[in-house]
């Protein structure tokens, strides 16, 4: 088994999948004079920003594979896949790919395997940021680790999409750090990822799994709340027959309110917010109640009312897993 990893001469780099900050790497490519490629699915063509040619494919095939030989040099090219829909076979790996392909990931891998992005960590309560480059094997995000860096997120760090910002401005200058070493011909030491430590978490479906179980304490429902703020939709329950998103919330320890039977009861209005008790020590501070057309509804709910997810619904937030492909979400 070999301990380290060194590329060949690479003068182009294409990236497989999708991510905000591809034009930023574009043009560090473009700075130590390599050339770039961007191949996307259909799906995750959404998401791309800024003033750059892409491809789209709905798989590795052989259109795929001539696509490519077509305009690049297989054996100087450094596949990179950034959350690529796309699950790579052993064959293309070491035929095609020239075991020269990548991912990136976002986690302390072997731990957060999979596609449920900050909305699982959230809930966990993860705080520790990690930015990690992988070798690519047949099994989802399993290969070993070649490069990573680690820092803490910041205090403001709250819903996914501060978390997203966070790492979105971290992302270009780890990306250079790594072509660097890699245009220097660095030796990567090859650390394998330890099975007895690897979890995995699916993607998730804000319509599908963010229902509020009342049940959990107060530290679980602010942290299950926050994991479906911006930019999905919000956690969803309902109030007075009514179904609701809820966002930007807060824990206050300002109530004493410690038996379950309060839990979801709006127990004060104030003229921007309501309080919301938990059961717990704790209450939540509620800003924005949505309905279905987006619009905060604070102001419309009074005192007593509360707010319940039938256990139909919860089920449903359980045992329903949703997937997605190149063309987006599988039915």
């Amino acid at each position: 088994m070999r301990n380290n990893l060194k590329f060949k001469k690479i003068k182009n780099i294409v990236f497989i999948g999708a991510n905000e900050t591809l034009e930023r790497l574009i043009s560090i490519n473009k700075k130590y004079k390599i050339k770039s490629l961007v191949i996307t699915s259909k799906d995750q063509k959404k998401i791309l920003k800024g003033n750059f040619p892409y491809f789209v494919f709905e798989k590795i095939n052989i259109k795929f594979k001539n696509f490519i030989k077509k305009n690049i040099n297989i054996n100087e090219t450094l596949f990179i896949s950034l959350s690529s829909r796309w699950i790579f076979k052993k064959n293309d790996i070491k035929n095609f790919f020239k075991n020269q392909i990548v991912n990136f990931h976002p986690s302390r891998l072997p731990m957060d395997s999979g596609g449920g992005g900050f909305s699982w960590r959230i809930i966990n309560n993860d705080r520790i940021s990690n930015l990690l480059i992988h070798q690519v094997s047949e099994k989802i995000d399993s290969g070993p680790v070649i490069y990573n860096e680690t820092e803490i997120f910041p205090h403001h760090c709250r819903i996914p999409q501060d978390y997203y910002n966070f790492q979105n401005a971290n992302i270009p200058n780890f990306y250079e750090n790594f072509i660097k070493k890699v245009i220097r011909g660095y030796d990567f030491k090859l650390i394998q990822q330890p099975r007895y430590l690897k979890t995995y978490f699916p993607r998730l479906d804000s319509n599908v799994n963010s229902w509020i179980d009342w049940s959990m304490n107060d530290i679980n429902l602010f942290n299950f709340i926050n994991a479906f703020d911006d930019p999905y939709d919000g956690a969803k329950t309902k109030i007075n027959n009514l179904s609701v998103s809820i966002k930007k919330v807060h824990l206050h320890g300002g109530e004493v309110l410690d038996h379950q039977f309060f839990s979801g009861l709006i127990i004060r209005k104030e003229s921007k917010f309501i309080v919301v008790a938990t059961g717990y020590s704790s209450v939540l501070l509620i800003e924005e109640v949505l309905n279905k057309s987006k619009i905060n509804i604070i102001n419309k709910l009074k005192l007593g009312d509360r707010f319940n997810t039938p256990h139909k619904l919860i089920d449903k937030t359980l045992k329903e897993r949703v997937y997605f492909g190149p063309k987006g979400k599988i039915k």
